[in-house]
């Protein structure tokens, strides 16, 4: 008797773990940028069903092929494009900003402005011309003529900014 209760609470807990999971689905998220004209392939860990979904067809084009999903930058603008698998479990969702050149100097689209100071979480960034530079200490911040006041919330735009090494006292990089 003890036996079968013991084989029967197993099959129940086994069982109610395979529902839980079931249930949870996972959805990713991932910013990418890419250049007006140029294409960009971004391997996925399921199987699309070949649906995507893009909320701005007219900067970025996407296609499925296999487990990759192919991206093509059309205009300068961000674009979110959604694909998931055949049951919607697993689903990811890419924001994209598609950049653009003048005359050798990038343009990002929805990004603030060369010497603002930006706040993504607990941390402080220097916005520069080659990127965004992360400040460790407060002390740092001051010592490069930062001021509390002029910090701004981060923008969508700025996340596709490359990342650059940590600021350091009188930084060069600063203007």
């Amino acid at each position: 008797m003890k036996k079968s209760m013991v084989y029967s609470v197993a099959f129940a807990i086994l069982a109610f773990a395979q529902v839980a999971f079931a249930a949870g689905g996972q959805v990713s998220y991932l910013y990418e940028a890419v250049s007006v004209g140029k294409n960009m392939s971004i391997g996925l860990n399921f199987t699309p069903s070949g649906n995507i979904s893009n909320s701005n067809p007219l900067v970025a084009s996407a296609t499925v092929s296999g487990t990759s999903l192919l991206i093509q930058g059309t205009t300068v603008g961000t674009s979110v494009i959604r694909v998931c698998d055949a049951q919607n479990f697993d689903c990811l969702n890419v924001t994209v900003a598609v950049t653009g050149s003048v005359l050798g100097a990038s343009t990002f689209f929805n990004t603030h402005p060369v010497g603002s100071w930006v706040l993504a979480g607990k941390t402080v960034f220097y916005v520069s011309n080659t990127g965004l530079i992360p400040v460790g200490s407060w002390q740092i911040f001051l010592g490069n003529g930062g001021q509390a006041k002029f910090i701004q919330p981060i923008m969508q735009g700025d996340y596709f900014l490359p990342l650059l090494p940590f600021m350091t006292a009188n930084d060069n990089r600063v203007q």
